[in-house]
């Protein structure tokens, strides 16, 4: 499973996928942002930065990097993601944190047919039987159904982007470890998690058709009306937990890195607005953040 998927599982959640699922000068309010999902950030002990909004995981037909985006990346020194893509350890350390603590297991989080479903369903996209990951986290199987709502061939702008910095020889840096984001799946209740998952299981419909509306959303950079949804499908604990505790964590974190280098920082669409997202954050810490428009 690629890091990249872990993101996504959260996207689903925070905006009705995953997650990768995923802006401008406020007007009433800290969440009425100018509808665009790259942003550049000043300041006075900064080099010039820019801030980007992605989904998680998109199929190929969906996907574009725009110029004005392919242009900031240009004009950075260094990427910074959620979590290092790179890393040739991750894979081990996400099978290392996938089980629940406590002893908990799916069979019992769900009802009997929904665990049927669910061991059908996997089977039919890779393979593996619901009672090998019988242990697992919720969110962490979450991931394994992703593709089940992508018409077509998968891709990832953080893959992407990565794969960019790379032929620039540009360094990669993340606001959190593996470690840390699968840390995430033991702070929001098993039984939180095990609702989403029956949802993706038993309305499996009405989930794609979800998956689509963001995606329409996302690709017309309509930040507002992403984060109405994603505030529709957001439940209990799960907003603090997934974006607003993150979002307070990465900024001291932006303010450090972007001392020394010209950042592109690409996270979750979803980060980016609301009272508590990162475009209010930073001007918060006394930054300059306008929206880069076409």
């Amino acid at each position: 499973m690629n890091t990249f998927y872990l993101s996504t599982v959260a996207v689903m959640r925070r905006l009705a996928v995953t997650a990768v699922f995923a802006v401008g000068i406020l007007t009433a309010s800290a969440q009425d942002l100018e509808n665009s999902l790259l942003w550049k950030v000043e300041g006075e002990e900064i080099k010039t930065s820019y801030l980007f909004g992605t989904i998680h995981l998109v199929s190929q037909s969906d996907f574009e990097l725009k110029p004005r985006v392919i242009d900031a990346l240009q004009a950075s020194e260094t990427l910074v993601l959620e979590i290092d893509m790179s890393d040739p350890a991750a894979q081990g350390k996400i099978m290392q944190k996938a089980p629940m603590k406590g002893g908990a297991t799916l069979d019992k989080l769900l009802d009997q047919e929904t665990f049927g479903k669910l061991d059908k369903m996997l089977q039919e996209s890779i393979g593996a039987s619901a009672g090998f990951m019988n242990g697992w986290k919720p969110f962490v199987v979450s991931t394994f159904l992703i593709g089940r709502l992508i018409d077509g061939s998968p891709a990832s702008f953080e893959a992407s982007l990565a794969q960019a910095a790379k032929r620039r020889e540009m360094p990669v840096m993340a606001f959190e470890t593996v470690e840390q984001q699968m840390a995430l799946f033991d702070e929001v209740p098993y039984e939180t998690q095990a609702v989403s998952l029956a949802e993706m299981v038993n309305d499996e419909a009405r989930m794609k058709k979800l998956f689509a509306e963001m995606v329409k959303l996302y690709r017309a950079e309509k930040v507002n009306d992403l984060y109405a949804l994603l505030e529709e499908q957001m439940q209990e604990g799960e907003e603090d937990v997934l974006i607003t505790d993150r979002n307070e964590k990465w900024v001291p974190l932006f303010g450090k890195m972007a001392e020394d280098s010209r950042l592109f920082v690409a996270v979750g669409a979803g980060h980016l607005p609301g009272d508590r997202g990162l475009v209010n954050l930073l001007r918060e810490a006394g930054y300059k953040v306008t929206a880069v428009e076409e």
